[in-house]
């Protein structure tokens, strides 16, 4: 089911290109620190060059272990910034030999290249460099290969700023851009010299790496500001001067594919000379050239493309009007603008100034505009379909035609075919050959098959990589709709605002390096076209944020004994709204000779949430404190972390006014309340942090005044075991950002052993591996029209009903939202969206691992496993489905006949069936990826721990047929199930949901699982399409309501446990989710290890993990990689649930 909105099969995530070891030793590289200046400046740029010219010179790429770290050395530390600014600016072939050289652990070079690129592309790219011939087309000639002029994109290229005769790198360098603004671009020049330099490293890398394994490659920088006719002919010079008389091919990337044109259009002479002697050379391959351009321009022109808007957030000297402004005046972005031979006659208006409104487009560069696309078309030999080869990204939401709603405003319509940037309609040209693959437009050059494509076309001028029609995924057909702009680029650019700022400042934190680099790299795949340019820029959010520099010192003791027995100047004891006292209140009350009583008979304290009452108590004799603070919390049962961490924040505020540097509480709202200990002990220190960290005018001058000592009082001996594992893991771990914790246990020598259900036990992650028999919160949720009904089972405790009324529009819309979002900042608003407004807040209290919800069809279709919130013990967003496991169930129940699942032991025998359809329009290419990579998965598995695997595999239709594939199962004795094609669902028939095998063929659960011997484990990657489903595109809920259709149908024939996908999901991550929970579920170690062990050929033991644990970790796999892939996958069954029991 592939996804426009996920990152693409094959592009620049980290699985894109595979690893190939260059060496047995050669390993990962480890963060290194430097230990001295590196030089700062650029060696002179070097003739191309390939990499096996190189390794003849006997360069070792041999790579060994870094030395042990001597003791003396510092921790590691952030790259200089000097020395990343030398890896971006060395020239192409100063950068080859840099890649080649040996790492050089905690050097300086090798610390600015892992900030440049980031640590795992600097593997990918040092073992790329190695000159492996994994992707070398078959039957290549050995004598040496012509050469190749390489075009980047638009922005591709960097450009220089010369001022006051010292040149430095100006696009794209964030710090310049912060400090400086863009002005320094805008066309003609008015002062400082700008120069054209190399494509940038961080996007073009991997591409020209791949290709010189075979090729002499060229990389062609230009200034992308200016007329391409420029650049055109500085190409013919280049050509004429440096490749005279030999065979050159040009390879060029979407605007450079216009640039190579025109420079054929004008020197025919000289691109029929390309061709060599011996015919070797002469081939333009374009990858998503806007031919007649692109309605991206449009917006470009008018400042809604992201691009723009995120360039305006980084310049804090200029305006997003002034930005636009500086923009406009680049010729070369109205040179693609849509072709007027392509536009409708209402829309030829296009080139008349007044169109725009008050936007500044000139009105010269539309006429250039026109005039540039009559010189292209002009020229016959500009199309020539001998000589030419188009490749084309498809699936992925494009412009493709607009309305001219009034001046200045206008209305975009999408389409799928188009590669995000470049609708077929704009890019193809007629009769050339045209190649499809499923990715975007910026990552077309990277895409793996699309290298090994280029191969095999500059070889034999044709390529089995890629196919000669749209590429089938697994997703749905979706209708043609209009273009708005999703918040998560709004969310984007505030982040990038605030990073310049910080930039801009001078503080030069580690993380703030990475960012910065991260951040620049967003800004430039955004300019090339990338779906999801931010995948770096997330992917920094899982790394740990700056502490505080000054955390506030607080020695906590713990003590267990009577609450009047606690010497204190200050008690602190709560109570709720109108409820009777709890046990410890009433001993104090009783010992203040019930003063509290008469007060609240008198009405004379407040009972709304925070509000305090001071009650001296200096002459009560069976109270040994000189005074009690009774702090309201507000109604009972719904008392939340974020109310106790607010009113502790009071407490402390009230406590130090009054000039007492320590007092004494128990832990409120964790017996009548509804809070682990865990959470309340934490919010509880979080609302004393707080205070302290954020004084207020009526905390006393002298820090000494303060609150620097708090003595918690435990109910029971449980409770102080429970409190004191928290404290030593507080105390330890630093789990309060801002305060010092030192944990002093009082009253207990040697603590009792804590309760088996004592918390602190849960990990951030949900690392677990928790008995089949241990159960997390269960809560039921029903839905009546706009009514949601919430009630939950905790611990054998039922929890009230709670119910939430919300207007009907919203649930729905919100589950396409979360379906079609991109990037994590959109993910994160949706999500918490999703639990502060469906979710009662007190049910947030009852949140852990493993969660399970027991849904019915209707609440089924809300995608629960993206809904998050935050926590105080980890700065990190908590997710339903990655952090707590989340596992669905049914309320309901078709007419359940219990089928028996397989005995669990070290046995397993697996069934994979992979796009079993014949017809082509049913085919899906991904879901054979998918099944073969299962295959491969569970064999490394098999030849590493030695468990009993046997695998039957069924891919593709030759092999799928429905009769031999049912008698397999009924006589198979199957522990799991994996499918991965096309799914069918009917709502008046539930029971007939199921796989499709063909056009009118397909089986259901009833069919598949007539045998009382079922699967443990049926794992259906199956979309529900408009294509085989003969009707509109589904809507989220739609989807999701399929899904939970079908997987009921199957827990009727007795299947305890049902993985699936809600949506569409992108093909590449849906094979990486696969084969990650596979390589978790069995072995309890990740795909990638498991993958290079098998290598080493090294075995061990199997550890088994329970089923939500393995799902969690696919997620975690592939979250935040672009699109919403992760959030997919849906799990109806038992979270405990194993798949092997191992004696």
């Amino acid at each position: 089911m592939s996804k426009s909105n996920g990152a693409a099969p094959d592009g620049p995530q980290e699985a894109a290109l595979p690893r190939r070891r260059v060496r047995a030793t050669q390993r990962k590289p480890k963060p290194v620190r430097p230990d001295a200046k590196a030089e700062v400046g650029a060696p002179p740029a070097d003739p191309p060059f390939t990499v096996p010219a190189l390794l003849s010179q006997a360069v070792t790429v041999e790579t060994p272990l870094p030395p042990p770290l001597p003791a003396h050395l510092p921790p590691p530390v952030t790259a200089d910034p000097a020395a990343v600014a030398r890896i971006a600016s060395l020239s192409w072939a100063a950068l080859q030999k840099e890649l080649l050289l040996p790492a050089e652990p905690y050097s300086p070079r090798e610390l600015a290249l892992q900030a440049y690129f980031g640590e795992t592309e600097l593997f990918n790219l040092r073992e790329l460099a190695g000159g492996s011939r994994a992707l070398s087309p078959e039957g290549s000639p050995s004598k040496a290969l012509a050469d190749v002029i390489f075009l980047p994109g638009i922005m591709g290229s960097g450009l220089s700023l010369t001022h006051r005769g010292k040149t430095q790198p100006f696009w794209i360098n964030l710090l310049r851009i912060a400090g400086e603004g863009i002005g320094s671009l805008q066309l003609p020049s008015t002062g400082d010299e700008v120069a054209a330099t190399d494509p940038d490293h961080r996007t073009y890398s991997r591409t020209l790496l791949a290709l010189s394994a075979n090729w002499n490659m060229h990389p062609f920088g230009y200034d992308w500001r200016k007329d391409l006719g420029e650049a055109a002919d500085r190409l013919a010079h280049y050509i004429e001067r440096r490749l005279a008389d030999r065979p050159v091919h040009i390879v060029a990337h979407s605007m450079g594919g216009l640039v190579a044109r025109l420079f054929i259009a004008r020197y025919p002479k000289l691109w029929d000379a390309m061709r060599g002697p011996d015919g070797d050379g002469g081939k333009l391959i374009m990858l998503g050239t806007p031919n007649y351009g692109s309605y991206a321009m449009v917006q470009v022109l008018t400042g809604a493309e992201k691009l723009v808007r995120w360039l305006a957030k980084l310049d804090l000297r200029n305006s997003l009007p002034e930005v636009v402004k500086i923009l406009n005046t680049f010729e070369a972005t109205y040179q693609m603008l849509p072709a007027p031979e392509k536009l409708a006659p209402e829309l030829a208006a296009l080139y008349q100034s007044g169109t725009w409104g008050e936007f500044p487009v000139l009105a010269s560069h539309l006429d250039k505009a026109q005039n540039f696309h009559r010189e292209l078309a002009a020229a016959s030999a500009t199309i020539d379909p001998e000589r030419m080869v188009y490749i084309a990204g498809c699936n992925r939401r494009t412009l493709y035609k607009l309305d001219i709603v009034a001046p200045g405003e206008f209305r975009y319509h999408e389409t799928l075919e188009g590669d995000g940037r470049v609708p077929f309609s704009l890019g193809l040209l007629p009769d050339v050959t045209t190649y499809y693959v499923d990715e975007d437009h910026g990552s077309l050059p990277s895409n793996r098959l699309v290298i090994k494509a280029i191969h095999e076309l500059l070889v034999h001028n044709r390529t089995s990589a890629l196919p000669q029609h749209p590429v089938i995924t697994r997703s749905i057909t979706a209708r043609d709709g209009y273009w708005h702009r999703p918040i998560g680029e709004d969310l984007v650019g505030t982040k990038l605002e605030n990073l310049a700022k910080r930039v801009k400042s001078g503080v030069k934190l580690p993380e703030e390096i990475a960012e910065q680099q991260a951040a620049e790299e967003a800004l430039l795949r955004a300019a090339l076209g990338e779906e999801c340019p931010t995948r770096r820029l997330d992917s920094l959010r899982d790394q740990p944020t700056t502490r505080s520099q000054n955390p506030w010192p607080l020695t906590v003791a713990l003590v267990y004994q009577k609450v009047t027995e606690v010497a204190t100047p200050v008690l602190v004891m709560g109570t709720y709204r109108g409820a009777p006292a709890t046990r410890r209140l009433a001993q104090v009350d009783e010992a203040l000779e019930y003063w509290i009583s008469q007060a609240n008979d008198h009405a004379m304290l407040g009972g709304e949430l925070g509000q305090i009452s001071f009650i001296p108590a200096r002459y009560k004799r069976k109270l040994k404190a000189k005074a009690v603070l009774l702090v309201s919390m507000g109604e009972e049962g719904r008392f939340t972390h974020h109310d106790l961490r607010y009113l502790m924040n009071n407490v402390a505020t009230a406590v130090s006014s009054l000039g007492y540097p320590r007092f004494a509480s128990v832990v409120l709202g964790t017996k009548a309340g509804t809070m682990s200990e865990e959470r309340a002990l934490l919010s509880l220190l979080q609302g004393v942090c707080d205070a302290m960290q954020n004084p207020s005018e009526v905390m006393p001058a002298k820090e000494a005044n303060r609150v620097s000592h708090l003595t918690l009082i435990a109910r029971d001996e449980k409770q102080f075991a429970d409190l004191s594992v928290i404290l030593e893991n507080v105390e330890h771990s630093k789990l309060i950002d801002g305060l010092d914790v030192t944990f002093k246990p009082e009253n207990f020598t040697t603590p009792p052993t804590p309760a088996p259900d004592a918390i602190g036990k849960s990990s951030p992650k949900g690392v677990i591996n928790l008995p089949s028999d241990e159960a997390g919160p269960r809560i039921t949720i029903e839905r009546d029209g706009s009514r949601f009904r919430f009630s939950a089972l905790v611990k054998g405790a039922v929890i009230p009903v709670r119910e939430v009324d919300v207007q009907a529009f919203f649930p729905n819309s919100l589950s396409g939202r979360l379906m079609d979002s991109v990037t994590r900042e959109e993910q994160e608003t949706y999500g918490q969206l999703l639990t502060t407004t469906l979710f009662p807040i007190d049910f947030q209290e009852l949140l852990a691992e493993p969660l399970t919800f027991i849904l019915d069809r209707e609440t089924a279709g809300l995608p629960w496993e993206m809904a998050c919130f935050t926590h105080e013990r980890r700065p990190g967003t908590q997710y339903f489905g990655p952090q707590l496991l989340l596992t669905r169930q049914f309320r309901t129940m078709l007419s359940p006949r219990p089928g028996l699942p397989p005995p669990r032991n070290q046995d397993l025998r697996v069934l994979i069936i992979a796009d079993p359809a014949p017809e082509p329009e049913y085919q899906l290419p991904g879901a054979r990826r998918e099944g073969r990579a299962v295959v491969q998965m569970l064999s490394r598995i098999k030849q590493y721990s030695g468990l009993d695997i046997d695998v039957v595999e069924r891919i593709g239709d030759a092999e799928c047929d429905p009769l031999e594939i049912l008698a397999l199962i009924l006589n198979g004795n199957f522990d799991v199930v994996h499918f991965a094609g096309h799914g069918v669902f009917n709502a008046d028939h539930p029971s007939c949901g199921g796989w499709v095998f063909g056009k009118d063929r397909f089986l259901s659960a009833r069919e598949i699982f007539q045998a009382r011997q079922v699967p443990r484990l049926v794992f259906a990657n199956a979309c529900f399409s408009a294509e085989i489903n003969q009707g509109p595109a589904l809507t989220a809920e739609e989807l999701n309501r399929n899904l939970a259709g079908i997987a009921e149908a199957f827990f009727e024939r007795g299947v305890r446990n049902y993985l699936g996908t809600g949506w569409p999901v992108n093909d590449a991550q849906a094979e990486e989710f696969a084969t990650e929970f596979y390589a978790q579920a069995l072995l309890g170690l990740a795909a990638d290890k498991i993958t290079e062990l098998s290598h080493l050929g090294e075995t061990g033991e199997a550890n088994p993990r329970p089923l939500g644990y393995a799902i969690a970790e696919g997620r975690n796999r592939i979250a935040h990689r672009g699109g919403s892939t992760w959030g997919a996958y849906q799990h109806y069954g038992q979270a405990n649930d194993v798949l092997l029991s191992l004696s």
